[in-house]
């Protein structure tokens, strides 16, 4: 406020003394560095003002990729156990496999091929459940690390399967991680940094 008081002092003391001005060589010299004064006051208080937007955009960012690398490790966590849950299944196809529910006549035991599908089952729902646990924790890696937004788009793709807390965490890495203060924090390869790093000596020679 005060910066805009002496801009505003400033204009009007030199509307006043225009007319003086012509006649006299130094109050021109002297209006002219009031004027110059009172545009760098104004624009250093227009440059102090975008910094502080700046800066709390930056802090509203980092606050909200933590909470989605949050909320990835709780989801892996849960999808772990998933991975378990289908190990049921494996062990009854492998009870109906090996003859444990064969009864006192051979014609009352299931069929082999029933143990067999049983096991088929939980072993392919294991097995996506623990891709999906190693895709979260990568992704969860990936954010902090502000890299392989590929990666992490793929994820929150999958993760929006998984109504509704599955759905609500991917729409919201979506929306976060589309925002152009924050996309421009990441980089999908990891050798561009020592590319830079290597073809700077090169632009310097």
């Amino acid at each position: 406020m005060s910066c805009l008081r002496s801009v505003c002092y400033c204009r009007d003391h030199d509307t006043v003394a225009q007319p003086y001005a012509a006649a006299n060589p130094a109050i021109a010299l002297r209006l002219q560095s009031s004027a110059l004064v009172g545009r760098v006051a104004e624009l250093g208080s227009l440059g102090g003002t975008m910094n502080a937007t700046v800066s709390q955009q930056e802090i509203v960012d980092s606050e909200q990729l933590r909470l989605l690398r949050i909320g990835y490790f709780i989801s892996a966590a849960t999808n772990l156990l998933w991975v378990f849950f289908p190990l049921i299944y494996v062990a009854m196809g492998a009870l109906m496999l090996f003859g444990a529910f064969d009864g006192a006549k051979p014609s009352d035991a299931p069929p082999k091929i029933v143990g067999l599908v049983f096991m088929s089952i939980g072993i392919a729902i294991s097995l996506i459940m623990a891709s999906f646990v190693v895709m979260k924790l990568l992704t969860a890696q990936a954010i902090g690390n502000r890299r392989c937004k590929g990666l992490i788009f793929a994820t929150a793709a999958i993760s929006c399967l998984g109504v509704p807390w599955g759905t609500a965490l991917g729409v919201l890495t979506f929306l976060v991680l589309t925002r152009p203060s924050v996309a421009s924090q990441f980089f999908n390869s990891p050798n561009k940094s020592l590319q830079a790093t290597a073809a700077a000596p090169a632009g310097g020679d």
